[in-house]
């Protein structure tokens, strides 16, 4: 009570639903057999890092790997995340999501309002499409945090593979002996 914490149950073990109930961003087959479900925080520099290691990983592994990126901006910690991840969910309804979050995690330090305006219009997004859409993608944003919150996700980013959970993705070659074992485990 000093501090002003509160003890949380810890975040699920395993998802027992469809990994992509909301038609969200993906990287990788459809197909795949290892599906790593990440939720993150566009104004968070540790999700910026994770965000190029997964990339590297679906470019590395394309038929091994699929990653769904769902929205968990913490608005607590980061006042424009909750904006930014809006507006990339309404991104996304134009194909330009994975675009979009690149230039976002590279500009981190520019998520006000106006610059993430700034950075979508660069990205080449239609802004009258995105204006229209901007109430979907809240809505978006607002289930993925629901699903997250119901996880019990209280920091970014968090992943699960193949609906287990991980605390933080693995440095080195640890990442792909990972994906390895889950492809062991979806093979029997």
């Amino acid at each position: 009570e000093k501090y002003g914490t509160e003890f949380q149950a810890p975040v699920s073990e395993k998802i027992l639903t469809d990994p992509n109930p909301n038609n969200s961003p993906e990287l990788g087959s459809t197909d795949a057999p290892v599906t790593i479900v990440a939720f993150s925080d566009l104004e968070c520099s540790y999700c910026a890092r994770a965000h190029g290691t997964i990339e590297a990983l679906v470019k590395r592994r394309p038929n091994d790997v699929r990653i769904v990126y769902r929205h968990f901006p913490l608005a607590h910690l980061h006042k424009h995340a909750r904006y930014a991840a809006e507006v990339a969910a309404s991104a996304h309804l134009q194909g330009k999501f994975w675009e979009l979050v690149d230039v976002l995690f590279k500009n981190q330090k520019e998520l006000t309002p106006k610059d993430v305006r700034r950075l979508v219009q660069e990205a080449g997004v239609d802004m009258a499409q995105l204006d229209a859409q901007l109430e979907a993608g809240k809505r978006t944003v607002e289930a993925d945090i629901e699903a997250g919150k119901a996880l019990g996700i209280t920091s970014t980013p968090t992943f699960f593979i193949n609906g287990h959970y991980i605390g933080s993705l693995p440095v080195g070659d640890g990442l792909d002996k990972l994906v390895d074992r889950a492809l062991k485990t979806a093979n029997h």
